[in-house]
């Protein structure tokens, strides 16, 4: 599936939340805060997960440049979990991640340590994202599950995920958590395991 220019509706019971843009309630046209609230509080959540030891701003960023990246993080990722609405392929998925990565990367090296987003940022923030968006039902589930340092020492890789930045290693990974997963799904097993793990 790919991605759409415009913002698409997803249906969670008389909730209609536009992930690309406005989010509206089915009744009357108007606006429901809470989910809004709810959307608010995962961007927020996914920015704090994604950037936590992960070193991801330049030494010498200047707080504007910081803040004018964080802005576009956000709108970037509402924008990316639109066609989630629909089942998503697992090779779309993959080139959700490294667009996501290659475009802010593109939009704010300035801001970025290397002058990039990494690609294990990027798939911490993408997945985590639609982890959340997922679990209250308002989209289908995702390909794959966020990889951390959780997910990378029960499956016995050493790897720091924060480092990671190359999409084939984040491949691998995710397959072989596939083959740790059995009958399960990626995301239906990483969200046992982050269950097991409070």
């Amino acid at each position: 599936a790919g991605r759409g220019g415009g913002a698409r509706a997803i249906s969670s019971g008389k909730n209609q939340l536009m992930v690309g843009g406005d989010l509206k309630n089915n009744v009357g046209g108007e606006k429901n805060m809470d989910t809004e609230f709810l959307i608010h509080t995962f961007l927020s959540s996914t920015q704090s997960a994604s950037f936590q030891r992960g070193n991801v701003y330049a030494a010498n960023a200047t707080h504007k440049q910081k803040r004018a990246f964080q802005g576009d993080f956000r709108r970037s990722l509402r924008s990316f979990a639109e066609p989630y609405a629909q089942p998503v392929l697992e090779e779309a998925h993959i080139r959700t991640i490294q667009d996501f990565a290659d475009q802010l990367s593109e939009a704010h090296p300035d801001a970025l340590a290397g002058e990039r987003l990494r690609i294990g940022t990027a798939q911490k923030a993408v997945n985590l994202f639609l982890k959340f968006l997922w679990r209250i039902g308002l989209v289908l589930e995702p390909p794959h599950c966020p990889v951390d340092r959780n997910v990378l020492q029960e499956i016995g890789n050493d790897q720091n995920w924060t480092e990671l930045d190359d999409i084939e290693v984040y491949r691998t990974i995710m397959g072989t958590i596939r083959e740790l997963a059995g009958q399960q799904t990626p995301a239906q097993w990483e969200y046992d395991l982050w269950n097991s793990n409070r």
